[in-house]
């Protein structure tokens, strides 16, 4: 792939039982190519599909509602059946859904033999409690600022954001989220106590955050991504949450010179001696009917537009 493709790629490796299956350690990991972003491992802190949240304590009446009102849409108690399954905590004031998938001690210890041997290792956390975890478990070891990722932050609360920015990661998020799981969100009333993909919150609280797809989880069309970014709208034409929306440049950003260096790969922009990958569009990229005419890797025109 990497030599039949133009774009530089990257990969991982899964275990044979299971994509979410928790890795063995380094002396399990195979030796070989990895691709442009050097060896890295991923540690699924919550789902894949299940957020591991902490929410004040009322909050489990609006999610109770909801599965109430979903069993009225669908004539069907299978709503109400998964949210009386659901693993809730109440701590005090809070209700924890705790579908945390690494005790502290275990994800602690597996990071720190991970980042010593020399990985660079992403941890997935959808909800606020694992995002939490992750950044508690990098200030535990000590990690150097860069040496890890925490993918996704959905829903995040202000302490957590500021305890992700003091572990050092990088964060990606994914704006085109918004289409799959906004209105999921929005009707469940989470985004009434969280920040749904708060990409001002984070970068205004100092966290290096790069863009991505996690495709196909979220729409691949990177300028669908740089609008959701921006603008935040949901199918239904709702804005969710417009204060937390990046600004046109720093969309950009987050999608190239950000997202490149997330890999360890030195990104400049477009000056002398930087590497020249670059797109040019036929109008503004935040326009609805831009397209993407031409595409450059390493200096050289590698796809443009047949024009008739």
């Amino acid at each position: 792939m990497a030599e039949a493709a133009a774009p530089r790629l990257s990969w991982g490796i899964g275990a044979p039982e299971g994509l979410l299956t928790p890795p063995g350690g380094p002396a399990t990991a195979p030796e070989g190519r990895y691709g442009a972003a050097g060896r890295e491992v991923k540690l699924f802190l919550d789902g894949g599909d299940r957020c591991a949240l902490s929410l004040p304590a009322y909050a489990l009446g609006g999610l109770t509602v909801q599965a109430l009102r979903q069993c009225t849409a669908t004539r069907h108690f299978g709503p109400l059946r998964d949210a009386l399954r659901r693993r809730t905590r109440l701590h005090g004031r809070r209700l924890d859904i705790a579908y945390l998938r690494y005790p502290d001690h275990a994800l602690t210890g597996l990071l720190d033999q991970y980042l010593a041997a020399g990985f660079r290792v992403r941890m997935h956390a959808l909800g606020n409690l694992a995002a939490r975890q992750a950044a508690q478990a990098l200030r535990t070891i000590g990690a150097e600022p860069g040496a890890a990722i925490i993918d996704h932050l959905v829903l995040l609360d202000p302490v957590t954001t500021e305890l992700v920015a003091a572990g050092g990661a990088w964060a990606t998020y994914q704006p085109g989220f918004q289409t799959a799981f906004g209105p999921q969100i929005t009707a469940a009333g989470t985004d009434r106590h969280l920040a749904v993909l708060g990409g001002r919150q984070l970068l205004d609280s100092g966290v290096p955050l790069a863009l991505a797809s996690d495709y196909p989880a979220g729409p691949l069309d990177p300028l669908e991504n740089l609008r959701s970014a921006v603008h935040r709208t949901l199918p239904y034409g709702r804005v969710i949450q417009p204060a937390q929306g990046l600004t046109p440049t720093e969309a950009v950003r987050c999608l190239t010179t950000a997202a490149a260096g997330s890999l360890g790969i030195p990104a400049g922009g477009l000056t002398p001696g930087e590497r020249a990958d670059l797109v040019i569009c036929d109008d503004d990229p935040f326009g609805q009917d831009s397209r993407v005419v031409q595409t450059w890797v390493g200096g050289r025109v590698v796809w443009h537009e047949e024009r008739p």
